[in-house]
């Protein structure tokens, strides 16, 4: 009896018990921190691009032009559109404001007429709009000096379409023709010259270019001493002839225009 009481006790798993309430596993949560990206930045809008002039013929000008005797003016706004116009409305022409180079052929045109680094762009502009480019004049063209010769080829540059762009070149070309003689003692006006030395023997001739006579037209050969070989004087000539003696030893001229060879 008692030996089955104490296997009775000894019965059971022997094992403990597990607490049925136990908790369930806490996730373990993350939290990342927040990051601010910067806002971008904001891309200036570009100024647009002035759109350049094709040519000089069509570029935007503000010139004032009149034929000369002032009494009636016209304003135009390109050199196409002046050139359609009659010759006699604008043998003068002016642009007052200074203008800025836009194209390669309007530097190219301002070396040419005066050097680097020159800001005188609106008068050649001025000059293109010009019949003979300011050379027309109440009498007629006249041959051009150096200085006036370097200025027109650099409109010439700017503009070759010029309407009287071939009579314009001939002009330059005859003053280039003329400093040549001039330098070799064959043209003078007023002053005392050695004769062979800074005038030469010859015959030559000096023409009124305005219409109007000399007014107290003199010259006179001398020589070595100083005594007069031949001498002339006109208050109302308009065309004087001078003949340089080779015996001579100086020529005095005064008042008598610009002597040139007689043809």
């Amino acid at each position: 009896m008692l030996a089955a009481v104490m296997l009775a006790a000894c019965g059971g798993t022997g094992a403990p018990e597990t607490d049925s309430a136990s908790a369930a596993p806490v996730a373990e949560v993350t939290t990342e921190a927040e990051t601010t990206e910067p806002s971008p930045t904001p891309t200036p809008t570009p100024s647009p691009t002035p759109e350049l002039p094709e040519s000089p013929l069509v570029r935007e000008l503000d010139m004032e032009c009149n034929g000369g005797t002032g009494t009636t003016s016209y304003n135009y706004y390109s050199l196409e559109r002046v050139w359609q116009d009659s010759a006699e409305a604008h043998t003068r022409c002016t642009i007052y404001d200074d203008m800025a180079v836009q194209l390669e052929v309007e530097q190219e045109a301002l070396e040419r007429a005066y050097g680097p680094d020159s800001d005188s762009l609106h008068i050649l502009y001025s000059m293109c709009g010009e019949t003979m480019m300011g050379n027309a004049g109440t009498f007629g063209p006249r041959p051009m000096t150096e200085g006036q010769r370097h200025e027109t080829e650099g409109a010439l540059v700017l503009c070759p379409e010029h309407p009287d762009a071939e009579a314009v070149r001939e002009l330059v070309a005859i003053g280039a023709a003329d400093d040549e003689i001039r330098a070799e003692g064959r043209m003078f006006h007023s002053g005392t010259y050695l004769v062979g030395e800074e005038v030469q023997p010859g015959t030559y001739v000096s023409e009124s270019g305005d219409g109007e006579p000399f007014d107290g037209c003199y010259w006179e050969l001398t020589d070595e001493s100083g005594g007069i070989i031949d001498n002339f004087f006109s208050t109302s000539a308009l065309r004087v002839e001078l003949t340089v003696r080779s015996s001579a030893y100086s020529l005095t001229v005064d008042g008598c225009g610009e002597f040139r060879p007689a043809e």
